[in-house]
């Protein structure tokens, strides 16, 4: 048998490169391609349902974990393609195989008209579907350590993550592969919206995955790193993401595709609302029938909130949508929009308290698996698709819901209502307990968060090269960087490139590197690196929204520096003004959201009040100063 099998694989590697016998291939690989798939989860889905091929036992980590596979077993198993002693390596050899076609055969722009006309996308998500049902469910453990909690609802359960990573990977790559071809993630947008809204129905069990509870008694025991794959999960979909935006906004094929029809966008946008706006009544459902167990967990992963993102920041590029539009529909009633917009908003408010919370001290019993998170969340990998998105969905909702409403949504969530005048006193002082010292931390990063959604325009009036040239700054004015470290800052989808042997050309990359750093030559066995030039602090924002808390403290201390040589006044304003910051023509109404913030009955407005009288007071902490005079910009 084996011997059989490397000779057909051998002729396969002859004829490949004929692209008539491509053509023949690619429509029986498509037709069967569920099954390629079903063999190269053989092996997974018989340990997933506890039906050992060997003697391998559960791992530790399951066991830490309470994972039971057995209770996951369908009423209607999915057939195995093999059976016998030797499944193990047959379903091996067959999943070999099965990467060798996708890479040869997918990525042939020739080949794009067989793909749709045998249905391979249809395929591809329908199987995406099924594993990712099958990794959902299950149990972790709850917040003090004591019996596991089964939650009763669809997400993705992270300690399954990497008992069915073959066949979850090989799948989303092949997408990756096929919609590469803008036609192809056109023709899903513009022909195939039933099967879209499959594809955002895997994307909803992604919602809420990786949901810690804070531990108050002990610290945990056992740490593991399921928390880093959820995030890698996440960041794939991104990708997949990413292509589709690029087909939707016309982009795609190096900006060769117009972009869809506006009616067809406005339909595509529905489809990602309604689908969002379902998962979240749901969710709320389930979070009054379970109580505090349930309600009290936290995380950062909302893939479905920041795919909607990404559709409206493309539409808003158009300039002929208004906010209103975007959140509740064309013809929705001003009720409904401003309902919507807080309901979107609110499980964004809600991950940005969880990340103070780690700041401030409150889940430190819960170790790296949640004190690691704000490290990855604002790492460069991820701060376009978590941290810019987060915040422009924030800023939506600011505009669509007023400023009122919004403000006292995003104080429920980091608990300042229930402040008092006289505790706010006591809270804006550099003494006092640990308690009062959380709360101080809160109370910060909360005022931080609204400058953030104030003067940020990643997303909301920036152009690439503005947003590059602004990553650059403040990565720079962390420390000097290698060339190789600049570019993973080019925003994704922009279609920029560095110098290299293979594009020679000198481009958009290594002309604003040189606008605003000056290289120093290497030494020895030191590497070469660039360094910010001194006028560009002028440019430098202390509030930029992608510093995590450590780089924040970092800069924070060289800032006051640079601007002495400059003979600029040391504090932590930005020098250039933040009303000169290009807003896109629906989004003017942010400008005037910092004099909604600062009115005397909002949280800023007390504080600002509290401070009036003794503004340079030793007690006055200096974050605090910074935002307070920041905000009513």
């Amino acid at each position: 048998g084996r011997r059989l099998g490397a000779a057909l694989h051998g002729l396969y590697y002859v004829l490949i490169t004929d692209l008539a016998f491509k053509r023949k291939f690619l429509q029986y690989f498509v037709r069967n391609y569920s099954m390629f798939h079903h063999a190269l989860m053989n092996r997974k889905l018989l340990a997933l349902w506890g039906i050992s091929t060997s003697s391998e036992t559960p791992s530790d980590d399951d066991a830490a974990m309470g994972v039971d596979f057995n209770e996951d077993i369908p009423a209607n198993p999915i057939p195995l393609i093999f059976s016998g002693e030797d499944i193990e390596n047959q379903t091996e050899d067959r999943g070999d195989i099965l990467e060798n076609f996708s890479v040869q055969l997918f990525t042939v722009p020739a080949l794009v008209p067989v793909m749709i006309e045998h249905g391979l996308l249809d395929n591809m998500i329908i199987s995406l579907l099924e594993v990712t049902e099958l990794l959902c469910g299950g149990r972790t453990l709850d917040s003090d350590g004591g019996e596991p909690l089964l939650e009763d609802r669809m997400v993705v359960n992270p300690a399954k993550l990497n008992d069915m990573d073959a066949p979850l990977w090989r799948i989303m790559y092949d997408m990756r592969y096929v919609l590469t071809h803008a036609e192809l993630a056109r023709y899903l947008l513009e022909f195939r919206l039933d099967l879209f809204e499959k594809l955002l129905v895997v994307m909803s069990f992604l919602q809420g995955m990786g949901s810690v509870r804070r531990r108050s008694r002990e610290h945990i025991e056992y740490e593991n790193e399921h928390w880093t794959t959820v995030f890698t999960l996440e960041l794939e979909f991104y990708h997949i993401v990413d292509l589709l935006s690029e087909a939707f906004a016309g982009s795609g094929a190096a900006g060769k595709l117009a972009p869809l029809a506006e009616d067809q966008r406005h339909r595509v946008l529905d489809v990602a609302r309604r689908v969002l706006l379902s998962w979240i009544e749901e969710e709320s459902l389930r979070r009054s029938r379970a109580g505090s167990n349930y309600s009290e967990s936290f995380t950062l992963h909302f893939p479905l909130h920041r795919l909607f993102g990404m559709l409206a920041h493309s539409m808003l590029q158009g300039g002929s949508v208004t906010v209103e539009e975007l959140v509740g529909g064309i013809h929705a009633d001003p009720e409904s929009v401003v309902r919507d917009a807080l309901l979107i908003a609110s499980d964004i408010a809600r991950s940005q308290s969880f990340i103070a919370q780690i700041h401030a001290g409150m889940w430190n019993r819960n170790g790296r698996e949640v004190s690691g998170q704000p490290l990855l969340y604002k790492s460069p990998y991820c701060v376009e698709w978590f941290v810019d998105l987060d915040i422009f969905l924030l800023q939506l909702a600011a505009i669509a819901a007023g400023p009122h409403e919004f403000e006292k949504l995003l104080c429920s969530h980091f608990e300042c209502d229930t402040l008092t005048d006289d505790t706010m006193k006591s809270v804006l002082q550099p003494i006092g307990d640990e308690k009062v010292s959380m709360m101080r931390s809160l109370v910060e990063t909360y005022l931080r968060l609204l400058i953030s959604i104030v003067t940020e325009r990643s997303r909301c009036g920036f152009s690439d090269v503005e947003n590059f040239r602004r990553r650059l700054i403040h990565r720079l004015a962390l420390s000097d960087q290698p060339h190789s470290h600049l570019v993973q800052f080019v925003p994704r989808g922009s279609g920029f490139e560095a110098r290299s042997a293979r594009n020679p050309v000198h481009g958009v990359v290594d002309r604003v590197i040189e606008e605003i750093a000056y290289y120093t030559t290497p030494r020895e066995m030191e590497q070469g690196k660039y360094s910010l030039r001194e006028e560009l602090w002028k440019e430098f924002d202390p509030f930029n929204a992608h510093y995590a808390h450590r780089e924040r403290v970092l800069v924070e201390q060289q800032y006051p520096r640079h601007l002495s040589l400059m003979n600029i006044r040391t504090d932590y304003l930005p020098f250039t003004a933040i009303g000169s910051r290009r807003l896109f023509p629906a989004m003017s109404r942010l400008e005037n959201l910092s004099l909604a913030l600062c009115e005397r009955s909002s949280f800023v407005g007390r504080v600002l009040h509290l401070l009036a009288g003794d503004m340079s007071s030793s007690w006055v902490s200096s974050a605090l100063r910074e935002c307070t005079l920041l905000v009513p910009c």
